[in-house]
């Protein structure tokens, strides 16, 4: 009896071509090329799973594919991802060197093809695995941008600068790699002090608010010249300092206050009727000119 390696998946000559696969289990319901299954030898997790490649189908590095799992009561939950590292190699093979054999015909053996997946994006957001033999495409269109959008908030919770997560290494390789395959990394934190140096440095747009005196001495704001510093720890509500590529200062900004409520203490009451001002001719003329508006450096 031979024993199959560790991590293996599904042999390439089991794999049936995509065309021959059953129509309920069919990848066209996703929309790309399709390029294999979930593979069952190795662990699916809701943030890492394995793909079989089938016959006559490859996969390279930062490719964005896309499969599906239906749920009993809910609507199914679309799983994307980026391959982040594809392994070819003989299953029924023990040694190095029975790779002579079976090209000889002396050993029997079959190539197999195995992408791994990091997830992206799940939509909606219901965290579960994809299930062994699931149907795996490439994504296309409308699922590849969306797979290539990621939002984190209290990013420094999930890529520490100290310490690790579940999907810290994740978004190093998203913030590292990830720009030249259009992947967008939103993060927001409120000590950006504490998020992983590699992924601050690989971040085009940065957007500061309030800071701490303390705070604003870190050198992870070292794009903000010693004014706008200092100016940040003053700074009220709703103003935000923006630098990005295209000028080469930092914009201070400030957020008009929202004109309905935000939280029920500033809910009114209605009188049934609206009493609001009368809608202006000119609705531009509040608006201050340049001689109201002078630039903030």
């Amino acid at each position: 009896m031979t024993s199959e390696p560790d991590g293996g998946a599904s042999r390439a000559g089991d794999i049936p071509a995509p065309a021959a696969w059953p129509a309920a289990a069919s990848p066209g319901r996703t929309g790309g090329d399709a390029l294999g299954l979930v593979v069952g030898t190795v662990p699916a997790t809701p943030l890492q799973f394995s793909v079989g490649l089938a016959a006559g189908q490859y996969a390279q590095l930062d490719d964005v594919v896309v499969t599906h799992r239906e749920l009993p009561g809910q609507p199914g939950v679309q799983i994307s991802g980026v391959v982040t590292n594809v392994e070819a190699m003989h299953e029924g093979a023990r040694f190095s060197s029975d790779v002579f054999l079976i090209e000889q015909g002396a050993l029997p053996a079959e190539v197999c093809e195995v992408a791994e997946v990091s997830v992206t994006r799940v939509e909606p957001e219901v965290y579960v695995p994809p299930l062994p033999g699931s149907p795996v495409t490439r994504a296309v269109g409308g699922q590849r941008d969306s797979a290539l959008f990621v939002m984190l908030d209290e990013l420094n919770k999930y890529a520490p600068r100290e310490g690790d997560s579940p999907i810290k290494q994740i978004l190093l390789d998203v913030a590292e790699r990830g720009r030249s395959r259009g992947v967008i990394l939103i993060g927001a934190q409120q000590t950006a002090s504490e998020v992983e140096r590699r992924i601050l440095s690989n971040c085009a747009i940065r957007v500061a608010g309030r800071l701490d005196a303390a705070e604003a001495e870190r050198p992870e704001y070292g794009y903000l010249p010693p004014a706008q510093r200092q100016r940040a720890t003053l700074a009220k509500p709703g103003t935000m300092f923006i630098a990005q590529p295209d000028i080469p200062v930092p914009l201070a900004v400030d957020f008009p206050f929202p004109a309905w409520a935000t939280r029920p203490s500033e809910k009114g009451k209605w009188a049934g009727q609206d009493t609001g001002p009368a809608r202006p001719a000119d609705p531009f003329a509040a608006i201050p000119g340049a001689d109201d508006d002078p630039p903030p450096f």
